[in-house]
């Protein structure tokens, strides 16, 4: 849109977002209202053909870009539309929906001989980090593009979310992309759009807020709903799959799955009751697990559900009258299984050898990490002399020693780490102002409890 703009006057552009987590065209788009000369399609191809023959009928012309594969009966239509993923023969496949809209911007450049697209890396840039795609060797493009983004920022709303902190990969991470999808899942995609559009401060600084309320309202029905689970899992304590049925769980249903992971270590399907578009009653949600290699291949292997997504992250749906049948089979594939994490640390050190130099060279080395390029994790042990505390009305542990601060986002474990033990924590490494004060802290991955050894009983 932001592109488009510099050849064509706005009032002659239209953008549209579905509600919600809807993916794909929807006859209710404004393309169908009457006839635009071009209609681009950004990371939402869909395998039912009928609405892009729809728009053709009408003598639009359509353009997909997108970064999943295509089908076949999509495939078919590659003489009537221009399609455009990065699934389809191009040598990086890890190239996301928002770098696929960069690259085809940096297209249109070379062919004109303009240098518009160079503005909106840093865009391009989130969305890849944001959809949590490659930035390891085998996608050197995509750590190209986050380095250009990260190093260039011009959009006016991500300058203002991210503030005054060094703008990496934890950057969207973290703060960012929190944001945008707490306003897809509490249905308000229109405000996260017109964010990132705007460029007057006042209305962006208000969007912002809009954006930090649905976040807000999100983390409440997270915590409200999370007391059905507690409920359920009392009947399953045994069983090596947790299945749970909400009254609700628009939206949040991964968020739940992925708490309900925290604290039970088992694979975890998350579900609600709803009717499929054929009429038939289903159960859909998410799934997480840990500790084995492909949960989803797992689920797809009985024949009775569907997962579709990422190995141990993916969306879940299956006929209500398979549940049985489905509990059955799953219990028998992973019968002999025994769940089993593995941490791999880079660095040990003791508090007292942190500095300010060792920090600095670490988040150069983690500017650009995630899939495929892990942050480097630093084990601290014999962490003792400290304080439990929260943050944030209990929503963050927080552990405080002489020396530095210990955080571990979203958990409540504050509430449940003995102050008389020995812990050992892992993470990534971090300092700055806390409050009025400055210091090292180790954002944690996780931690371990060890039993404090008395020397006069040796």
């Amino acid at each position: 849109m932001r592109y488009l703009s510099h050849f064509v006057n706005k009032d002659l552009l239209t953008p549209y977002i579905n509600d919600g987590k809807a993916h794909g065209l929807m006859s209710t788009a404004p393309c169908f209202e009457k006839k635009y000369d071009i209609v681009i399609i950004v990371d939402s191809i869909q395998t039912d053909t009928v609405l892009y023959d729809e728009l053709l009928n009408i003598g639009s012309e359509i353009i997909v870009l997108d970064h999943h594969d295509l089908v076949p009966n999509v495939l078919a239509m590659q003489k009537e539309i221009h399609l455009v993923s990065s699934m389809n023969e191009y040598p990086n496949p890890h190239l996301c929906g928002a770098g696929v809209a960069l690259k085809f911007c940096l297209y249109i450049d070379s062919l004109i001989g303009t240098h518009y697209a160079e503005q909106y890396y840093d865009l391009a840039a989130c969305g890849i980090c944001a959809d949590m795609m490659s930035v390891g060797t085998d996608s050197l493009e995509n750590r190209y593009i986050c380095k250009t983004g990260f190093d260039n920022l011009n959009n006016i709303a991500i300058k203002k979310i991210n503030g005054g902190y060094e703008m990496n990969s934890t950057s969207v991470s973290f703060g960012i992309a929190p944001l945008v999808n707490a306003a897809n899942r509490m249905n308000q995609n229109w405000d996260a759009l017109k964010l990132f559009l705007s460029d007057d401060e006042a209305e962006i600084n208000t969007l912002i807020e809009i954006l930090k309320t649905c976040r807000e309202k999100q983390n409440q029905k997270v915590d409200e709903a999370y007391s059905q689970i507690e409920k359920q899992a009392e009947q399953q304590k045994n069983n090596k799959v947790m299945f749970f049925v909400l009254d609700e769980s628009d939206g949040i249903s991964g968020l739940l799955a992925n708490k309900a992971l925290g604290q039970f270590q088992k694979p975890i399907i998350m579900t609600k009751e709803s009717i499929d578009p054929s009429g038939e009653e289903v159960y859909s949600g998410s799934i997480r697990a840990a500790g084995i290699e492909d949960f989803s291949k797992i689920i797809n292997k009985t024949r009775y559900a569907k997962a579709m997504g990422h190995s141990n992250a993916a969306g879940f749906t299956m006929p209500k009258r398979n549940k049985e049948k489905f509990e059955k089979r799953i219990a028998e594939q992973l019968a002999d299984v025994e769940f089993e994490q593995h941490v791999t640390v880079d660095i040990q050190l003791s508090q007292r050898q942190i500095n300010k130099e060792l920090i600095d060279w670490l988040k150069q080395l983690n500017k650009i990490s995630g899939q495929g390029f892990a942050p480097i994790t630093v084990m601290i042990e014999d962490v003792t002399e400290y304080e439990v505390g929260s943050m944030s009305n209990g929503r963050h542990t927080k552990i405080t020693t002489p020396y530095m601060l210990f955080i571990k986002w979203n958990s409540n474990d504050w509430e449940f780490i003995p102050d008389d033990a020995s812990l050992a924590a892992y993470g990534t490494l971090d300092q700055g102002w806390f409050g009025r004060k400055f210091n090292y802290r180790m954002i944690m991955n996780d931690y371990r409890v060890d039993e404090l050894i008395d020397l006069d009983d040796i």
